[in-house]
């Protein structure tokens, strides 16, 4: 992933300097959205992940489309004051790949007013989670 394509107003939580071994994405989605609905229990219907990923085929894409499906959409949004908006890569970044798409909606999230971020890994997003729990204060 190339950090550098990200603007400043995006914060990324995570070490950007990391390249180790790192879990896929999806064990730490998981681990990410059972942490919030086990640890924060007021936020169980408010958190969705977002499935938007994998390559689809020409129909796939239009089907998915039709029925609201946002190509760049990000990959967590828990509904709050502000909202936060979470892109969760890999641990070590260099194994995770990032879309224009998703940066536009990072940026279009942020400036209607919600926390847009990117997060590293199962631990980053949830420091990300707590800075934006200080905000619903």
């Amino acid at each position: 992933m190339n950090l550098k394509k990200i603007p400043e107003s995006i914060k990324v939580y995570g070490d950007t300097d990391y390249r180790g071994p790192t879990p896929l994405e999806d064990f730490e989605s998981a681990n990410f959205f059972n942490w919030v609905v086990y640890q924060h229990k007021q936020y169980r219907f408010l958190i969705t992940h977002i499935k938007n990923e994998g390559k689809r085929t020409w129909g796939q894409a239009k089907v998915d489309k039709s029925i609201g499906l946002v190509k760049g959409f990000a990959d967590f949004v828990v509904i709050g004051k502000p909202p936060l908006v979470l892109e969760m890569k890999r641990t070590n970044h260099t194994k995770s790949s990032t879309t224009d798409a998703q940066i536009q909606h990072l940026v279009a999230a942020h400036e209607q007013g919600a926390m847009a971020c990117y997060a590293l890994g199962f631990e980053a997003a949830k420091q990300a989670f707590n800075d934006w729990l200080e905000l619903q204060q």
